[in-house]
Parts: structure tokens; sequence; C-alpha cells
């Protein structure tokens, strides 16, 4: 049996920050997380925290389409907070998710 076809477009990036950016990195990601979930294709984003080592994260967001994913990944301001975050990451894992059921 095959699984059914969802449109749905879903990322997970889990990341490991130097310790010396993570206040810089909180006050980033709060406007960041703001301006994301106001896009009118994302339905929903997350930013998770590991209970047992505060400087690792994991970021889970789910766009309705791929085109959706898109223009977020085009908008203004991830192109301008994403690298001032990359500096930041002692380590960091894109996935792809497809909604499977």
């Amino acid at each position: 049996m095959t699984p059914p076809l969802y449109k749905e477009k879903c990322y997970s990036v889990s990341v490991t920050m130097e310790p010396e950016y993570l206040e810089e990195f909180i006050v980033i990601m709060e406007y960041f997380v703001t301006k994301v979930r106001e896009e009118e294709g994302n339905i929903f984003y997350h930013v998770m925290r590991n209970t047992n080592e505060e400087n690792k994260f994991m970021f889970l967001g789910l766009w309705k389409d791929d085109a959706a994913a898109q223009v977020h990944m085009d908008s203004e301001y991830f192109k301008i907070y994403v690298p001032q975050m990359g500096r930041m990451f002692e380590s960091f894992t894109q996935l792809e998710l497809d909604k499977f059921l």
C-alpha cells in the first residue's frame, strides 16, 4: 500500500551554538520566529531547546507547499538573518521532510 501524497513541506534544522553567541542568537530568533509565523504559507514554526544541553536547538517548520517554503527562503529577513546566525553555529544539520502518514 502506498501512503497518500501530501503537498506540505517540512524542514528540520538542528544546531549547536557556540556558547558565546547564545544571548545574541536568542534575540535574533525572537524576531525571526515572529516573521516566519506571519508568512501566509507557514503552518507552524517551532524552536526547541535541548533540555540537557542549553546550546543545542532544533527548528521545525511546516509550510503548505514547496512554493510557500521557497517564499520563506527568498524573504528579505531570511537572507539577512540566516547568514548572521550561521556564524554562531558550531554544527548545523538540515533535513527536508515529506509528510508520510
